[in-house]
């Protein structure tokens, strides 16, 4: 349960405030050699737009447990061998979500649309057509 004028931080702690006034905390944490442009490097496969718990785990079935190792990958081919790995056909949207993640990791400065999945779902039925 908070008391007034206290608000949780996230690992747990309490804070007193004065005047009752409960605002976020917010601490930018740098560790030594490392530079504010390398905040924009993801560090884990969940750091990628439109990737979740499950296509981190599916990349894991892939051998790939780093964003670095998407680079320069054929989401097509990944899609496929991830098929035959599981024994069975999976929802064409799972290879869309392996061309954003993809494409994020190949370019840093990819536009926030290209990082979403759906777009690549368009560029996919467009291809196939």
């Amino acid at each position: 349960m908070v008391r007034q004028g206290t608000a949780p931080h996230r690992n747990g702690r309490f804070f007193l405030f004065p005047h009752r006034l409960i605002a976020p905390i917010v601490i930018a944490r740098f560790s030594p050699g490392r530079h504010i442009g390398d905040m924009r490097k993801p560090q884990k496969l969940t750091d990628l737009v439109s990737v979740g718990l499950a296509t981190a785990a599916d990349f894991e079935q892939l051998g790939i447990t780093r964003p670095e190792q998407l680079r320069g990958l054929d989401a097509r081919e990944l899609f496929e061998q991830l098929q035959r790995i599981k024994g069975h056909r999976l929802d064409p949207c799972c290879e869309d979500v392996f061309r954003a993640a993809i494409a994020q990791v190949d370019d840093p400065d990819l536009p926030q649309e290209q990082r979403q999945w759906p777009y690549w779902s368009k560029v996919r039925k467009r291809e196939r057509a």
